[in-house]
């Protein structure tokens, strides 16, 4: 069973290979699932709903593997169908699968087809 220190250690190493070599410059988020902890940078001004620069990596608790993603904010349209209303998390897209993780912490890998191949709730560390 992996230890606190030993995830403390691969979140740090998620947050250093994300942001080098560029300073940080937005909003960090870590989100913890049972088999996975991603971490979130989004590099937009602070209240942007609809972020295009959200760079994450998710990191298997078992294998210790990482993944990096590059994807955006997750947003409803407004009435207008043009204006992002609210967040509703982000989504990658990245070897042929596509990742979305949830503002309520949920975890989602899908095929291309949208088809789920993998999902579980998780909590936001603060």
């Amino acid at each position: 069973m992996a230890t606190s220190a030993m995830w403390k250690s691969l979140i740090f190493s998620a947050l250093v290979t994300l942001a080098c070599p560029v300073a940080f410059a937005g909003n960090t988020a870590v989100l913890s699932t049972q088999h996975y902890i991603v971490v979130i940078i989004t590099r937009c001004p602070e209240g942007d709903v609809s972020c295009d620069d959200v760079l994450a990596t998710a990191v298997n608790k078992a294998s210790g593997e990482t993944e990096k993603l590059k994807g955006s904010d997750w947003a409803h349209l407004c009435d207008d169908h043009v204006t992002p209303c609210h967040h509703v998390g982000y989504k990658f897209h990245c070897e042929g699968r596509n990742y979305y993780i949830t503002d309520s912490g949920t975890l989602t890998f899908t095929s291309v087809d949208e088809k789920v191949i993998f999902e579980e709730n998780g909590k936001w560390l603060e």
